[in-house]
């Protein structure tokens, strides 16, 4: 086999899309580190403010990162089958919710907050909140598992309630615009609530 087939193929996607999505996630961790650091070293305005906003873009870009890739590795877990993208995604995956049982969708489902769990328990070891741009970084990964619970958890719900897979997709998504406004208005909610905590604690 040649090296371009072997690139073609399942395994060859893959490797692109994990490393595409790895650059994605070290880009954004090391711009918000430098601005961070800048405004740690200086304490003016303008390096705060900007580190605050690299806070809330990368919590928002590694939380779905870790989010997209939980939802994979629950999918494989269950033994489903699953179709990578050709060209590098943020959904770099397709999933048969028609083909696939009430087990398999459910370990796809709960793989994707276990993934933003994770991201968070990560930062919180990894990086003391010193600063207002690490409260925001964390800001940004709260809110961002507030809006896939409220998003993604009535879909579980109805699985385990005995409704078919694809039947509850069609169903809860099929709400349109005004679902994802109303989990995005609770996501933003919790996260500014978590960074005016973590800025008087």
């Amino acid at each position: 086999m040649s090296n371009e087939d072997s690139a073609a193929g399942p395994t060859g996607k893959l490797r692109t899309q994990a490393l595409v999505h790895l650059s994605a996630f070290l880009a954004s961790a090391g711009v918000f580190i430098s601005l961070d650091n800048w405004a740690l070293a200086t304490g003016a305005g303008v390096p705060t403010l900007l580190a605050i906003l690299a806070g809330l873009l990368a919590g928002f870009f590694m939380s779905h990162i870790f989010h997209e890739w939980g939802h994979f590795f629950g999918a494989r877990l269950a033994g489903a089958a699953t179709t990578i993208k050709a060209q590098p995604a943020p959904l770099f995956f397709d999933f048969d919710y028609a083909g696939s049982t009430a087990r398999q969708t459910l370990a796809l489902s709960a793989g994707g907050p276990l993934g933003n769990v994770l991201v968070i328990v990560l930062t919180l070891y990894s990086l003391p909140v010193v600063s207002p741009g690490r409260a925001a970084l964390l800001a940004g990964m709260v809110g961002s598992l507030v809006f896939v619970l409220f998003l993604e958890l009535p879909v579980t719900r109805r699985i385990r309630s005995g409704e078919a897979p694809i039947d509850a997709m069609m169903g809860h998504f099929g709400q349109g615009k005004p679902l994802f406004r109303r989990c995005t208005r609770l996501g933003v909610a919790a996260g500014a609530a978590t960074f005016l905590t973590l800025l008087v604690l």
